[in-house]
């Protein structure tokens, strides 16, 4: 299996301490707090899994806080269902006419998967699996079974 993935060679280093985002699903004012945090924090470089789309509030700003930041963003499922027009029936999904030219162009750059060496190795940043953004590896539980991936095994 090919997977499109981007590198990030602007580390000099490979990294030490990374700031981890997931779900922004809108919520900019929580998003703000965070990058805050973070800024206190000393971390080499931000990152985040995507789906910034479809929450309570501003995709827009969002899209203008992880972007001023240089959060290294991959594309989520809710990321590419806006971009689609599809999916928009989920709690407060935003809608393509939500979007400023900016923050579209923002959302359509993101690439699926993101290379990054830290000192434990290579670390691959993604929504699910490599670029499957609906796909999970789950350590399973009384309920339900475990889900492998056979493409990151």
């Amino acid at each position: 299996m090919t997977v499109a993935m981007q590198h990030h060679p602007q580390f000099a280093a490979p990294l030490k301490r990374l700031g981890l985002i997931g779900d922004v699903h809108g919520e900019d004012g929580r998003l703000a707090d965070t990058l805050d945090w973070f800024a206190g924090e000393k971390v080499d470089a931000i990152v985040c899994t995507g789906d910034v789309a479809d929450g309570g509030g501003c995709i827009n700003a969002c899209c203008e806080l992880l972007e001023q930041a240089n959060v290294i963003t991959v594309a989520g499922n809710h990321d590419r269902w806006l971009l689609q027009d599809r999916v928009r029936h989920v709690e407060d999904a935003h809608q393509l006419a939500d979007l400023n030219d900016t923050s579209q162009e923002f959302l359509e750059g993101l690439p699926r998967v993101v290379s990054l060496e830290t000192l434990a190795g290579s670390l691959l940043l993604c929504h699910g699996v490599l670029d499957n953004d609906l796909a999970k590896v789950w350590p399973g539980t009384q309920r339900s079974p475990i889900e492998r991936s056979s493409e990151m095994d």
